[in-house]
């Protein structure tokens, strides 16, 4: 498991139809009740759970005492009015953020509310290649020997590494 302690979020990274959305699914089964999904696309369809806006989520925060707030491909998702930013920021004790996206997109995402994520050092990096242990602050050698197979990487926490499968039961499809 990412270990995440008070105001640390997670990534999830990796090139398309890496898992990125399948990762995140499994998240949010996992979370059960305190999943939070934010953003309209195949995640909330695919996970169960009703998507909210991001404009919402200050109000659906303030009834949770616990929430792991999910958010697929976050660098395409607008905050208009600074709840995601927030969040990231100075999250209420007991909210975490995880947030996909691709590991190019992810590295020049200066200026973007995802982009104080990289703080935490924490996340799954799906089919990863050397430069993206940089994000997370870890060093990868030029060949990691891991397959290319989707939902499989390395989850960084705590400055520790672990090679991951993250699986979705009952015949779903990764993205």
């Amino acid at each position: 498991a990412v270990r995440l302690h008070r105001r640390e979020h997670a990534v999830v990274l990796g090139p398309p139809r890496s898992g990125r959305t399948n990762v995140l699914c499994c998240l949010a089964r996992a979370a059960g009740s305190a999943a939070v999904v934010v953003g309209d696309g195949d995640l909330a369809r695919r996970s169960g759970v009703v998507a909210i806006d991001p404009a919402d989520l200050d109000g659906v925060l303030e009834s949770l005492e616990f929430a792991l707030v999910l958010v697929d491909d976050m660098l395409d998702l607008d905050d208009p009015t600074g709840a995601l930013g927030r969040v990231v920021a100075a999250a209420p004790p007991g909210v975490h953020l995880v947030g996909a996206a691709r590991p190019d997109q992810f590295r020049s995402s200066y200026g973007h509310w995802a982009a104080e994520i990289k703080r935490s050092r924490a996340g799954v990096l799906l089919r990863p290649d050397p430069m993206d242990g940089d994000i997370l602050g870890q060093q990868f050698p030029a060949r990691l020997g891991i397959a290319a197979v989707a939902g499989r990487g390395v989850m960084v926490s705590e400055g520790e590494t672990e090679v991951v499968q993250c699986v979705l039961a009952e015949g779903q499809s990764t993205s």
